[in-house]
């Protein structure tokens, strides 16, 4: 763990790292998908008008000044986001996001920490029909998957009469 050198707050940082290969593009990747998801949750609030809203951290790229092997090598990319505690949260619906992108993107892994005023998440794959979003991104054949083993709520109810089924699983 490690923390920023301004605020003292904790931060995660993640390395793209694979196999000793380096994958600088992880980084830009994740911070695509943290946007969209963002944004997606904006669209949440709004047509849920939810008193506890949802935000999704977007993180950061940033080098590693110092050499921590095996952890970082000096001057290698980094990813950071602001640590959210030891309670972490999962019990999100990613079936909104399925529904308001017209069944293109669904949202998934979704994790975060909740508090008084918001749900905050972190680190989100979203997957795509065009596969747009990284390597995390498993295209439309984790859409089967989800659906095969998500039990809907009312919640998700709403949001399929709302915007119907694009496709059905």
């Amino acid at each position: 763990m490690s923390s920023d050198n301004c605020t003292n707050q904790p931060l995660v940082m993640k390395t793209f790292r694979d196999k000793n290969q380096l994958h600088e593009s992880y980084g830009s990747e994740n911070i695509l998908a943290s946007e969209e998801a963002q944004r997606l949750a904006i669209l949440f609030n709004s047509e849920m008008n939810s008193n506890k809203p949802i935000r999704f951290l977007v993180p950061y790229i940033d080098e590693c000044a110092n050499n921590i092997w095996p952890l970082f090598i000096g001057d290698e990319k980094i990813l950071g986001e602001p640590y959210l505690g030891k309670n972490v949260y999962k019990k999100f619906t990613s079936n909104f996001t399925y529904h308001i992108t017209s069944g293109t993107n669904l949202v998934c892994d979704l994790q975060g920490s909740k508090n008084n005023n918001e749900h905050v998440l972190t680190d989100p794959v979203i997957c795509s029909v065009k596969q747009s979003f990284g390597i995390t991104d498993l295209s439309e054949e984790v859409f089967n998957r989800f659906f095969a083993h998500h039990d809907c709520t009312s919640l998700c109810k709403s949001t399929r009469r709302k915007y119907g089924s694009p496709k059905s699983y």
